[in-house]
């Protein structure tokens, strides 16, 4: 063994703790180690546990910014760990065992058995005895001594599965993997292997596919992090996973749950739920860096709008990139614009508007020293500053920052985002320098301050070691809302963030899997790492359509990755620095790059606006829920073996399954489709039972999409953006009946408001569909107050049936409405 084994410090209850035979009543009970340790275990709700190991004695930091108050949300300063108000924090019956030495927590939903004898362990077991968690029996909750590592060992199994994790690479069940999070700025990774990569989400979900039931874990820390799920192997230890932080405490909560389903609905409600976007966000955004590092940057964003019309690709948002703010010597000065490249600011963002496009500033959370706004910003000690015993002298830290082409750097500063004054600041300067001028929407970048000194000291009066690198880009998402909200204020914000962490749902509007490499890999690992995400607390994700680094997308790889990513909930086509071919020519990824394949491209993007009624309520959903937008089968086939280790396949909501095709030259690709539930071929028009694998010979018009029985689509036939203002909305109702069951009937909500604005306006409708083996009924009804204006809405029903009769039954309060509908014949 090791020299480093012997300095592990395993929690071990004192000597002089004696077990006794009792029964009592309590919610939570409290250990002290042999070494003045301190451990708890706490029912929060029945289903909801926190656990604390404090090697200490005490809590490093006594605070969280990720689980959120009553109103969604968390000051400054961040909430108490110990403040349980929003919990009802049930009683249960505990009982001590002297003879196995052993405590019994037993809830309504719940029993956890405390090992007090030799080392501390916890067992989890639902109400009818089945084991769905286990700490390892020797040595679950260790320290090491001589560094500030600890250490929480949980036993491994066959049967589990793990998923979420944030993003990262590889597939989406970890089972033997090594996952480290401590954010990067990870230009070009590799998305099968590349680790860490850019976000902070201490999450994951332990699901046994024997039992049918599993929980979720949620380790509330910012600081770096690992998460070894059976990639170390130690024979006297059997099978084992461990998680580990460097220089915090063991701060955990285990959400338990029946399904995947009610697991990531806990989360959110422990930790936040996202905010509603504005529905123009939901269309392809266009982006590329090729346009402001242009020296006729405006002429080059002009000719982007001329020929989206040119070529009849709707676009509703532009990503303006940092091109637009270097100055004489090619650096990016945040707050600045380069006049010589766009001359009128104004000009600019009216010729957007006036084509219904929006445009999404880049920003960067640091000052270079040659930036002149430096020295404002350092007199008022807005930046991260050093360590010093004169508590009057901040000196801002200084680190190498990205400046001009890619690798090349200068000194400048990180702001501090936990200064309130820094907050307001910010605020200030994205206010008259870019809303102004009628930009709404920032796009937060290079946000993981990831070169950061650990001593660097920050306002709520700790070093960055302390608290963690992930606060920051918390705070800078905040504060970028908050600017958006002050000086649009009947407007949703649009922020979307590079680098993210656990809680910053609640603050942002998407965000993508960083600068990814052109490849088919890259296409094919993307998209578990969204998968990855949406279980983890962030619904709203996407990538890089066509690859940010490395070589010119090919014509196959293009299409194919737009096929694929119009099903995202963010849908951009982006580029870099691969931008530059051999000859140093600046190219771009742009939708009629090859004009062979436009058709194919706008047959892509306009089925996208389609199903934007579909996303629009998705996302809605999303924001009342926690539920994701894309989801992985297993989330709604938990029963299904197949689907347990299905990494590329998913569902968009609860009715389409899309089957990427990430491989070239293929004519025929093996689809399976999860038993549960039959299936209809979009392309092919054809049913086909669940439980099988079939082959689907494919199409130029897209990747194989299949729709689950009983589904209920809302979608649009008014093809260009629509904001919520039109005088009329022409919605498209396509059902699917169940050909074969007895009976079937599902149910959908859908949810019409003013798309850019607020929530007061909202129209809902409910729609439920019966099947049966005789008839087909599709019922709507209103639900809350009378809308405003149902009059405004059109709506065409299509079943997809050619046998039984079909009827539609409308409440009494939608009879006056019933012209407004029309049933087409499948």
């Amino acid at each position: 063994m090791s020299e480093s084994w012997k300095n592990r410090i395993p929690l071990q209850v004192q000597e002089s703790t004696k077990v006794v035979p009792s029964t009592r009543t309590a919610n939570h009970i409290h250990i002290t180690g042999k070494y003045e340790e301190k451990f708890s275990v706490q029912f929060l709700e029945e289903d909801i546990v926190r656990v604390n190991f404090l090697p200490d004695g005490k809590p490093k930091i006594n605070r969280t910014w990720i689980r959120c108050d009553e109103k969604n949300d968390v000051p400054l300063q961040g909430i108490s760990r110990d403040d349980l108000s929003r919990f009802t924090c049930p009683q249960v019956t505990v009982e001590s065992d002297p003879e196995t030495c052993m405590l019994t927590l037993k809830g309504d939903k719940l029993q956890i058995k405390v090992q007090l004898h030799n080392t501390v362990a916890l067992s989890w077991q639902d109400s009818h005895g089945r084991a769905f968690l286990e700490d390892r029996p020797m040595e679950a909750y260790v320290t090491e001594k001589g560094s500030h590592m600890v250490y929480h060992y949980l036993t491994r199994k066959g049967s589990e599965h793990y998923y979420g994790f944030g993003e990262t690479s590889g597939e989406l069940d970890k089972y033997g993997s090594r996952i480290r999070m401590d954010p990067r700025d990870a230009l070009g990774y590799d998305a099968e292997t590349s680790d860490p990569l850019y976000k902070h989400h201490p999450f994951y979900i332990t699901w046994n596919s024997v039992l049918g039931i599993g929980c979720g874990i949620l380790y509330d820390t910012m600081l770096p992090c690992t998460f070894d799920m059976g990639k170390e192997l130690q024979a006297i230890y059997g099978s084992y996973r461990y998680f580990s932080v460097d220089g915090g405490d063991i701060d955990y909560y285990v959400i338990y749950g029946s399904s995947l389903v009610q697991i990531v609905e806990k989360l959110a409600q422990l930790t936040g739920f996202p905010p509603r976007i504005p529905r123009w966000a939901l269309y392809y955004l266009g982006s590329g860096m090729f346009y402001t590092e242009s020296d006729d940057a405006e002429q080059q964003l002009k000719n982007f709008v001329a020929n989206c019309r040119r070529y009849d690709i709707v676009c509703t948002g532009l990503h303006l990139s940092s091109g637009y703010s270097t100055d004489s010597m090619k650096r990016r000065q945040m707050f600045c614009w380069n006049k010589d490249k766009i001359p009128n600011v104004s000009d600019l963002v009216h010729a957007f508007q006036s084509c219904d496009m929006h445009l999404i500033v880049n920003v960067k959370p640091w000052l270079l020293c040659s930036n002149p706004h430096y020295v404002e910003a350092k007199n008022l000690q807005l930046f991260l500053y050093q360590p010093s015993r004169r508590e009057d002298v901040k000196e801002p830290c200084l680190f190498p920052l990205w400046s001009s082409e890619a690798s090349i750097s200068e000194y400048g500063s990180y702001l501090d985002f936990t200064n309130e004054a820094t907050m307001e600041w910010w605020i200030r300067m994205l206010g008259e320098h870019y809303l102004a001028f009628g930009i709404d929407g920032i796009w937060n970048d290079n946000n993981e301050w990831d070169v950061c000194d650990w001593n660097s000291c920050i306002d709520l009066g700790y070093p960055l070691k302390q608290l963690g690198r992930a606060i920051q880009s918390l705070w800078m998402a905040k504060a970028s809302r908050n600017a958006l909200l002050r000086y649009n204020p009947t407007c949703r914000p649009f922020v979307v963030s590079r680098s993210t962490c656990l809680g910053m749902q609640r603050y942002i509007s998407q965000s993508w899997s960083g600068d990814n490499y052109t490849s088919w890999k890259t296409l094919q690992y993307n998209i578990p790492m969204s998968l990855g995400m949406s279980l983890s607390g962030l619904p709203f994700v996407g990538h890089d359509t066509g690859g940010f680094y490395g070589p010119r997308v090919d014509p196959e790889l293009f299409i194919r990755w737009i096929q694929v990513n119009i099903f995202m909930p963010r849908f951009v086509i982006h580029s870099g620095w691969n931008s530059v071919d051999e000859e140093h020519n600046w190219k771009v990824n742009e939708p009629w790059m090859y004009p062979s394949l436009l058709d194919r491209v706008r047959h892509a993007l306009s089925f996208r606006e389609q199903l934007i009624p579909y996303l629009y309520n998705l996302h809605i959903l999303a924001s009342e829920t926690g539920h994701p937008v894309i989801r992985p089968l297993v989330y709604h086939f938990p029963s299904d073996i197949t689907c347990a280790t299905e990494s590329f396949c998913f569902m968009l909501g609860s009715w389409l399954l899309i089957h990427p095709i990430t491989t070239p030259d293929i004519r025929t690709s093996s689809v399976y489709l999860p038993k549960g539930s039959h299936w209809y071929d979009y392309y092919h028009t054809q049913w086909f039972r669940g439980g099988q694998t079939i082959q689907v010979q494919l199409v130029e018009q897209g990747v194989p999409l299949f729709i689950r029985s009983g589904a209920i689509i809302y979608q649009t036939r008014q093809l260009g953006f629509q904001d919520g203002k039109e005088a009329s909305l022409s919605r498209y109702v396509v059902c699917y009946p169940d050909p074969w069951l007895e009976y079937c009937v599902t149910e959908e909500l859908f949810v019409e408001d003013d798309g850019p604005y607020s929530e007061e306006n909202e129209m809902r409708l409910k729609a439920v569909l019966y099947s049966d083996k005789q008839v087909v009924q599709l019922s709507l009804s209103w639900l809350g107050s009378r809308p405003c204006n149902l009059s405004r809405l059109l709506l065409d029903i299509e079943i997809v049936e050619s046998q039984r009769p079909v009827s539609i039954v409308l409440s009494e309060e939608l009879l006056p409405w019933s012209h407004h509908i029309r049933k087409i014949s499948s």
